[in-house]
Parts: C-alpha cells; sequence; structure tokens
C-alpha cells in the first residue's frame, strides 16, 4: 500500500500539449495519507497538497487548497494520475482532455 510509495521527492514537472513542451522543478513528500508539492510562481507546475490514495494502478490525489480562476488548474497536483515506479524514480502520468499530458518525473530522496 501507500508504505511503499512514502518519503521525498525531487524532480521535474513536463506538460506537454500537442509536442509544445514547458517544464519546471517541483518536488513530492508523500506521507501515509497526505501530500505536499512545490509549486513554481508560473505555476508551472502550481504545486499542491491534501491527502492521496492509491487505486490500482493509479494515485488520487484530493488537493485541499483554493486556488485563483486565471490559470490551467490541470497544472495542480489533484486528481488521478497512473504512476510507475523504476528503481528510485516515480513517474506520474496525467492525462487531460484536448491530448495534453502532465508528467512528474522524481527521484526518491535519501531521508
Amino acid at each position: 500500500g501507500n508504505e511503499q510509495l512514502t518519503g521525498y521527492y525531487e524532480g521535474i514537472f513536463m506538460r506537454i500539449d500537442n509536442g509544445a513542451r514547458k517544464e519546471g522543478e517541483t518536488n513530492l513528500k508523500l506521507r501515509d495519507s497526505t501530500y505536499r508539492s512545490k509549486g513554481q510562481p508560473n505555476r508551472v507546475p502550481a504545486g499542491g497538497s491534501g491527502s492521496w490514495k492509491i487505486d490500482g494502478n493509479t494515485l488520487v490525489f484530493r488537493d485541499k487548497n483554493i486556488w485563483t480562476a486565471d490559470f490551467d488548474w490541470h497544472l495542480i497536483l489533484n486528481g488521478k494520475y497512473r504512476y510507475e515506479i523504476k528503481g528510485d524514480s516515480l513517474i506520474l502520468t496525467g492525462h487531460r482532455p484536448n491530448a495534453k499530458y502532465y508528467t512528474y518525473r522524481l527521484r526518491k530522496q535519501e531521508p
């Protein structure tokens, strides 16, 4: 369950939209049932925090923050992401409307 994934990760967020790519540095702290992810001033990514759970091969994030309406809310770490673990890496892929991909490529850091 969740204990396999708990820990602190650092890496890159990418938004890919029909080949156009934006990226920014981010991190993710997963505890037993809560998460916190760092955002960037330009909101690529926006970050997020709240609760999370595993559902099959997806992670479901429930962000608890209040956001302004002036940007793409898919940049918030919220909702369902397919996840893959490769060694010490965690890859989260969210497929959103209009063929946009929101991907987090993160590496687990030593405690």
